[in-house]
């Protein structure tokens, strides 16, 4: 797997071995950072779900000055750690293993947030927890920006409190939905 843009572009990224991650294609990721521009910009963003990385990769590759990984497999926050060091952007990322539903909130202290990545295991139900969660925990940035990856079976409300969609983006059976937060109705 390789990092689609910015300074690390081209890149090869360790994924995990076995069929424990999902890594989110090429052309998808390329959309995804398009639609964030220059958002990404010293931007501090969340990688929830993070399995492989590739996503918080490559929101550093664009710009983001730090990004949190949260990965609820040990083995596999190992090699997002490798990427890491590999990348030579081990100062500007934070590794947490716990699992990001959990409600142990670990990340939370690494923010506030400007970016929030979230592509859990689709089957796995959690974004209707999740979604409040973020509204809530006070880990959001003003106007900060909740990307979430899910497949066609999922269902997403508008909004969640204080996180509005904005747009969906579909790419075959993948679909990414944008919402902002925002700290009045």
């Amino acid at each position: 797997m390789r990092i689609t843009g910015g300074d690390l572009c081209g890149r090869m990224l360790k994924t995990p071995k076995g069929l424990s991650t999902r890594p989110t294609q090429d052309r998808v990721r390329e959309s995804l950072f398009a639609v964030l521009g220059e958002r990404l910009k010293d931007s501090n963003t969340l990688d929830l779900f993070a399995g492989s990385g590739s996503l918080g990769f490559e929101a550093i590759s664009r710009g983001s000055r730090m990004c949190t990984f949260v990965e609820k497999s040990r083995q596999v926050a190992s090699v997002i750690e490798q990427n890491a060091k590999d990348l030579g952007v081990a100062e500007n990322t934070r590794i947490i293993i716990e699992d990001a539903s959990s409600g142990r909130m670990g990340w939370k202290n690494g923010g506030p947030y400007d970016i929030v990545l979230m592509d859990p295991p689709y089957a796995s139900g959690v974004y209707e927890r999740m979604m409040p969660v973020l509204c809530e925990a006070g880990v959001l940035n003003p106007l900060a920006v909740v990307v979430v990856e899910r497949d066609r079976s999922t269902e997403l409300m508008d909004d969640y409190g204080c996180l509005k969609r904005r747009r969906t983006n579909k790419y075959g059976a993948t679909f990414i939905d944008f919402y902002q937060y925002l700290t009045e109705g």
